[in-house]
C-alpha cells in the first residue's frame, strides 16, 4: 500500500525563503552544512540486522520526508 504522505510546503525550504529564518546563512550549503542549523542531523533506522536488510527506497523517502517536516514545524515555531 502507497504511503499518503501530508503535503509539504516545499518553497519553505528555498534559500530565500530560509533567509528570513536565519539572517547567518550565506548560502544554502550553509544552511545544510552547518551546526547550527541541519549540520548534526541524521536519520537513523532502529530495526534487527534482518529487519535492516529489509528497508526499501520508499522507507528512506519517509523517513527524508518526516525530517524535512519536523524540520519546517521546528523552524516555524521557534523563529517567528
Amino acid at each position: 500500500m502507497p504511503y499518503a504522505m501530508p503535503e509539504l510546503e516545499v518553497h519553505f525550504l528555498y534559500f530565500n525563503n530560509l533567509e528570513h529564518y536565519f539572517s547567518e546563512i550565506k548560502s544554502l550549503s550553509n544552511f545544510i552544512e552547518s551546526d547550527a542549523c541541519l549540520g548534526g542531523l541524521a536519520i537513523t533506522f532502529g530495526a534487527s540486522r534482518k529487519g535492516l536488510q529489509k528497508i526499501t527506497h520508499d522507507d528512506y523517502l519517509i523517513a527524508v520526508q518526516q525530517l524535512l517536516q519536523a524540520i519546517e514545524i521546528e523552524i516555524k515555531s521557534k523563529r517567528k
